[in-house]
């Protein structure tokens, strides 16, 4: 794997996110605008140190802002205690966290928590249920198909084929079902660990200590066949995603070109730090959504430049047709920024949204008027917000 490396890049997150301690586990939206991670450094929730040293694990979140994520903070004073929490995984929007709590609550069991209508922050957590949680048996992780009828969850639990085994259940009203052992060619005599989707929910990842990983864990892709009614044989994402050491969990973004992992690097700022890998080739087969109108007056010729709402990147420029007004831009699913320009005109600045799978649009007609005038002088710093839409009176 070493001899043919995958052609990724990778990006610390730098000390704005990372600390001289361990950080783990980190999970984005789909629009990369907000991550949770897990952390055991100094600020924990009651300073609580385990046998070892080390600090007891909370649950942490970050926002990113024109390509810069902000300060983290405790996720929430009802979910982090001074023992040991930790997310496992989180829905592409946001809505929902399965947790592994060992404190008070719980031992070695999952736990969602969960934002309803449009709160900010997340509700009390409440157990998965006694289907998925058994007394005697440890549930380490756990995730939710982003539509939500489907749990995949790792337990040690009687009836797997190894020692930490993957297990399915699907929601039968308001509670899980009883599980079923997802089986060859996923579980294996070894441990197979730490379940994500992609946003998309086509394909699956996961963590393995088998045979096939490069040592430890490594973390291997699969995708569910309907033909065969099973999934597909795993694939190991490959060097340098995976490594000798272990490797747990990988986060994807809606267009599967970026990704987060934890990892021991060098140029980190601890042991384990949260580190963005950028993909060549995007693993995730995207639909787009493609955008088509006409910029009024049709006779000039106008600039519409797309730029990535959180990245602050941009992603795609387009000049209209002179005499028709015609453009077309294809976009993946995410919020961006449309600035539409030209000399003598009044720039609109406005944010669009791009749906993703449950909502998918192949085609949207958007069409601008442009009006004639002098642009006002920029706003002084820090007086709006990125993204705020600016259009003429």
């Amino acid at each position: 794997m070493v001899a043919s490396p995958v052609d990724v890049t990778f990006e610390c997150l730098g000390k704005e996110i990372n600390s001289i301690y361990d950080e783990l586990y980190p999970f984005i939206t789909g629009d990369e605008s907000y991550m949770i991670f897990t952390s055991r450094r100094n600020t924990v929730t009651g300073g609580f140190k385990d046998l070892d040293g080390t600090y007891a694990s909370d649950i942490f979140s970050s926002l990113q802002t024109a390509g810069k994520w902000g300060k983290p903070k405790n996720l929430s004073s009802i979910v982090n205690t001074g023992f040991f929490e930790v997310g496992t995984s989180m829905a592409p929007d946001a809505t929902n966290v399965i947790c592994y709590f060992s404190n008070e609550t719980a031992q070695a069991d999952l736990y969602i928590i969960s934002k309803k209508d449009k709160a900010k922050s997340f509700q009390k957590a409440v157990s998965l249920g006694s289907a998925i949680n058994l007394p005697k048996s440890i549930e380490n992780s756990g995730v939710i198909s982003p539509d939500g009828s489907t749990l995949i969850f790792s337990s040690d639990r009687p009836g797997g084929k190894g020692g930490i085994d993957l297990w399915k259940a699907t929601k039968e009203g308001d509670e899980w079902g009883s599980p079923v052992n997802l089986g060859a060619p996923i579980n294996t005599d070894a441990d197979e660990d730490y379940p994500n989707f992609t946003p998309d929910g086509k394909k699956l990842f996961f963590a393995s200590n088998s045979a096939k990983s490069m040592g430890g864990f490594d973390v291997f892709s699969t995708a569910y066949n309907k033909a065969t009614e099973n999934y597909d044989e795993p694939v190991n994402l490959g060097y340098p995603v995976n490594n000798a050491d272990d490797n747990y969990t990988i986060s994807f973004n809606q267009t599967g070109d970026i990704a987060y992992v934890s990892a021991a690097r060098d140029g980190g700022i601890g042991d384990l730090d949260i580190w963005k890998i950028t993909f060549k080739t995007p693993l995730i087969d995207v639909q787009k959504t493609k955008f088509k109108g006409a910029v009024s007056p049709l006779d000039k010729e106008f600039t519409i430049t797309v730029t990535d709402k959180f990245t602050g990147k941009q992603v795609i420029q387009a000049i209209t047709e002179k005499g028709t007004g015609k453009y077309s831009i294809a976009l993946a699913p995410g919020r961006y920024i449309f600035k539409t320009e030209a000399d003598g005109f009044i720039t609109i600045t406005e944010e669009v949204p791009v749906l993703g799978k449950s909502t998918f649009k192949e085609n949207v007609t958007k069409d601008i008027t442009m009006v004639e005038g002098t642009n006002p002088p920029p706003p002084a710093p820090g007086t709006t917000k990125p993204g705020t839409p600016v259009k003429p009176k």
